[in-house]
């Protein structure tokens, strides 16, 4: 899944009480401070969104050259989008349906 400033990955992993996230940021997006600085960003979106996010999954955020046009509330705004199409994908008891 995916909007014009970020892709979602997801992937169940039963039996995990918890969830892992990551936020990946290729060289398309700029020197390494510039991707830090992105990185960070979004890790704080996201932890904005803590109570959203699926238990059960492992979630990767990749960041999208769009981003750097973005502000911090329109990169929320897309977490939340994200999230919420990954938990519905996961299905109402937020295990992955097959």
């Amino acid at each position: 899944m995916h909007t014009p400033e970020l892709t979602i990955h997801f992937l169940p992993m039963p039996g995990n009480e918890s969830a892992r996230i990551g936020v990946v940021a290729g060289k398309k997006i700029g020197p390494l401070a510039k991707r830090s600085r992105w990185k960070r960003r979004v890790r704080a979106a996201i932890q904005s969104k803590w109570g959203r996010i699926p238990i059960g999954f492992d979630l990767v955020f990749v960041l999208r050259q769009a981003i750097l046009r973005s502000d911090y509330w329109k990169i929320e705004a897309r977490v939340e989008e994200l999230l919420t199409r990954a938990q519905t994908a996961a299905g109402p008891s937020g295990s992955a349906s097959s």
